[in-house]
């Protein structure tokens, strides 16, 4: 969204939880600066004010040892368009959108379906489509088509337009963590997916990189279901080797029976890396599924200490 805004000429600001708490930047906020701010729940939590225009794509159930239950954790989330007028505008996801209880302009956005997303390999924003031809994006994935339109209908909600987001799209590299390629040692690519705190977004980097061998799991363990990536790994998929870190990869990879899947138990990340070098040939992916708490102090930490063991830094 930062992006598109500076494409488009808008003075902007990023802030919030990617690494830039807002009252260090406060005295830098001028009228003409449209901040983009990304919240956590624990953010969230205690705020009496909603931003112009939110955005709320999912609520996974994450957090669960901080809060007294799902609802409560979702309620926390809730919060960002909780005060938001008629004035205001709503992005919510197709799944969630029974949560739209709102006085605000409320947009859903899904996969084929919704007001925006996307469709047919391109995106569409309302009854306006791009077809895949047309997104020149270094971005992998599905998903991230889905965003790029969350994102232009952000931008235009802020006064841009869609045809300088697309113009501007190729320049757009992603963020560090997120899907971040990191190098190619002996013809097999290492993928840095630190970002990724449940079974949903490890997913999501399967799915967009189909041809996975090696996949790294585990982290912080919250007591959040498996299920689905088990599930996910049980079925047709092309992953070979699942190397298990502590706490939750243990119990992520209970119900992982494929049995053209290796189960590898790594200690740490040194050794996790290691053990990848030796029998990945096409991709590697860090996809933790889980939050790095306990053993490194964020997801940035994890993700950067990663990248030096790949790279033997």
């Amino acid at each position: 969204i930062k992006f598109f805004l500076e494409k488009n000429g808008k003075n902007t600001m990023l802030i919030g939880n990617i690494g830039v708490p807002p009252l260090e930047r406060r005295e830098e906020f001028t009228d003409d600066c449209v901040i983009v701010c990304e919240m956590s729940c624990h953010q969230l939590e205690y705020v009496k004010a909603s931003p112009d225009i939110a955005v709320l794509l999912n609520i996974y159930p994450e957090h669960l040892d901080h809060y007294d239950g799902f609802e409560a954790y979702a309620n926390a989330k809730l919060n960002i368009f909780r005060y938001q007028s008629e004035k205001d505008t709503l992005i919510i996801g197709e799944e969630v959108k029974q949560y739209a209880n709102t006085k605000a302009k409320v947009v859903t956005a899904g996969f084929s379906c919704g007001d925006i997303g996307t469709k047919d390999g391109g995106i569409f924003i309302f009854d306006d489509f791009y077809p895949a031809e047309k997104i020149d994006t270094k971005l992998k994935g599905e998903h991230n088509l889905y965003n790029i339109a969350i994102a232009m209908y952000a931008a235009e909600s802020a006064g841009c337009t869609a045809c300088r987001c697309l113009e501007a799209l190729p320049d757009f590299y992603g963020l560090e963590h997120r899907l971040e390629y990191v190098c190619t040692i002996n013809g097999a690519e290492y993928i840095n997916d630190s970002i990724s705190t449940a079974p949903q977004t490890a997913i999501a980097a399967l799915k967009a990189y189909p041809d996975t061998d090696t996949l790294i799991i585990g982290g912080m363990d919250r007591g959040i279901s498996y299920d689905e990536l088990s599930e996910f790994l049980n079925a047709d998929t092309s992953v070979r080797n699942l190397i298990i870190l502590p706490d939750s990869g243990k119990r992520a990879a209970e119900k992982v029976t494929n049995p053209l899947i290796q189960k590898i138990f790594a200690d740490d990340m040194p050794k996790a890396v290691e053990e990848a070098k030796k029998v990945t040939k096409v991709r590697c992916i860090l996809s933790p599924a889980a939050a790095s708490y306990g053993f490194y102090k964020n997801f940035e930490e994890r993700g950067k200490h990663f990248k030096q063991l790949v790279k033997g830094d």
